[in-house]
């Protein structure tokens, strides 16, 4: 099952897949999108960038178009959110959901959220709505895909960021590391040295 929203005037693309018996390793050949990646049941493994992942049940995992995705197998329901940029520009909106650092170019490894009970339903209800405005082909059905992605993010950053954050760091050392992530994705060609980026910071 696939749902699919294009915008031929700004060629922004938004598409849901869900897979059950397909072969999915297709969906992870566009080096153009974005990817939000849920094992809704079961299991799913993956090697990105030369590193395995075997994920679990209620394990939701962020995909740039940098990472190269080899071997994808897994087993029951996964979902598959992909974007482009001219839908979902993660650097020029990261003001709005913070996600650069946590869920996107945070460090060499993929983030990995688990859901815990009360995290899934809400996870749950949200999921039901992207099918819902999916179906809808009316005027504003971008606009709400939109608005609705940008939930899926910001809930995510906020399980990420209580995940990541230590018990001894306070929000403002969580914060610069953060900015650190960004500023090292926004200037990794012509910034190669540390002090460049303490500098800055």
């Amino acid at each position: 099952m696939k749902y699919e929203y294009k915008n031929r005037k700004d060629e922004s693309y938004f598409s849901h897949s869900c897979f059950a018996s397909l072969m999915v390793e297709k969906e992870f050949i566009n080096d153009d999108c974005y990817r939000i990646v849920w094992t809704r049941d079961g299991n799913f493994s993956m090697e990105a960038d030369g590193i395995n992942y075997n994920l679990e049940r209620d394990q939701i995992f962020f995909l740039t178009p940098l990472n190269k995705i080899r071997n994808v197998s897994y087993s029951e329901n996964v979902s598959v959110f992909s974007f482009n940029r001219e839908f979902y520009c993660i650097k020029e909106n990261d003001q709005e959901v913070s996600c650069i650092g946590y869920l996107f170019f945070g460090s060499s490894e993929i983030q990995i959220i688990s859901l815990n009970s009360k995290e899934k339903k809400s996870f749950e209800l949200l999921y039901n709505v992207f099918i819902e405005e999916f179906e809808n082909t009316d005027h504003i059905q971008g606009e709400m895909l939109h608005v609705l992605l940008k939930r899926l993010i910001i809930l995510s950053t906020r399980i990420a960021r209580k995940n990541f954050k230590e018990p001894d760091m306070p929000d403002s050392k969580l914060e610069i590391i953060r900015e650190f992530n960004v500023l090292v994705e926004k200037n990794f060609r012509s910034k190669s040295k540390v002090a460049d980026y303490a500098e800055i910071l």
